[in-house]
């Protein structure tokens, strides 16, 4: 068995596709009127319209943060600053923690979206 996506439920697919494809700099790859998906190596980030979604949801954005890893903290400031010239909302700024530097930015649903740069091993 092997993780092969994250599903996201969006109230608006349009919006939410849109944020993504800036994010990850591509358009979805596959398109249908209620689910779009973003290819991210052998993991995909997949929307699903919320009311298309069998049995119904009720919970959406805010419960699960989506973690993406970065080489270093050179780069998370970057892609950082990138995010903010998008207007991207930022639910904490760059900071370091035990584990190394991070920020976590939300997406139109509240789904968090958390960027670290783990710290080098001792």
């Amino acid at each position: 068995m092997r993780l092969e996506a994250t599903i996201l439920y969006v109230e608006k697919i349009d919006v939410s596709s849109q944020f993504y494809a800036s994010l990850f700099y591509q358009p979805a790859q596959v398109l249908s009127p209620t689910f779009h998906s973003f290819s991210l190596g052998p993991v995909s980030v997949e929307l699903k319209q919320r009311e298309a979604v069998k049995p119904e949801a009720i919970l959406t954005g805010g419960g699960m943060e989506l973690s993406f890893e970065v080489a270093d903290q050179a780069a998370l400031l970057s892609l950082y600053d990138r995010w903010i010239a998008l207007d991207v909302p930022m639910a904490q700024e760059p900071e370091k923690l035990v584990f190394g530097w991070t920020f976590v930015a939300e997406d139109p649903d509240k789904h968090r979206i958390r960027v670290f740069a783990p710290s080098p091993a001792s």
